[in-house]
């Protein structure tokens, strides 16, 4: 689905059909299909000659409708894919000082870094790694509010992404909607952009 409010007009979400508050709180089914679907969006933006910054902040609402699990996922040049980490971590020192970001193997370890505690806040990323013989890696971090760690805002996702661009006037997502005929056009286009990568679609014969 595209986002409100997108940082740039290729910026888009993945997020289940069912009520689902985070990753960590998923079947192991949807968890599969979920990833699945962030790997593809990563093969078109790499074969569009980009990279992408994946993002999903988990914050829990006293309003139950709100709680429902949102993972970012917004396209970037190859220039800003070899600043992502140096942007996070700075980011995360001057925003969050009193925590810990943490290097992780995969999706799934964010459940051991919030003590398999749904109720723990945290937020999750996924930024490009080093280029090697096999392409460009990817780097998985989580930041868990835990203990005295500092608050995580509710926009440091986009903080972190606006940082990375250059965009920073476009980190309250209020500021960047757009009207309902734009919105719409975003999302045809990136379905028509999407089609060939979506799980379970065999790519066209020649």
């Amino acid at each position: 689905a595209t986002t409100r409010g997108p940082i740039t007009p290729s910026h888009v979400m993945v997020l289940p059909v069912k009520h689902a508050p985070c990753f960590p709180a998923c079947p192991a089914e949807l968890k599969a299909a979920i990833q699945s679907h962030m790997e593809a969006i990563r093969k078109m933006c790499q074969a569009a000659g980009q990279e992408c910054i994946i993002w999903e902040r988990w914050i829990p609402m006293g309003l139950s409708a709100a709680n429902h699990m949102q993972i970012q996922v917004l396209p970037i040049d190859q220039t800003s894919a070899h600043r992502a980490r140096e942007v996070l971590q700075t980011t995360v020192r001057e925003v969050l000082p009193k925590g810990k970001l943490r290097r992780i193997q995969a999706f799934s370890d964010v459940a051991d870094a919030i003590n398999d505690n749904t109720e723990t806040p945290y937020i999750y990323f996924e930024i490009p790694g080093d280029n090697s013989a096999k392409g460009r890696g990817v780097e998985r971090y989580v930041y868990p509010q835990v203990e005295e760690a500092s608050k995580i805002p509710l926009n440091f996702g986009r903080q972190v992404a606006c940082n990375l661009l250059g965009l920073e006037d476009k980190v309250d997502w209020r500021a960047c909607s757009d009207d309902r005929e734009t919105e719409k056009d975003l999302a045809a286009t990136f379905r028509q952009q999407y089609l060939t990568f979506a799980p379970g679609k065999k790519p066209k014969k020649k």
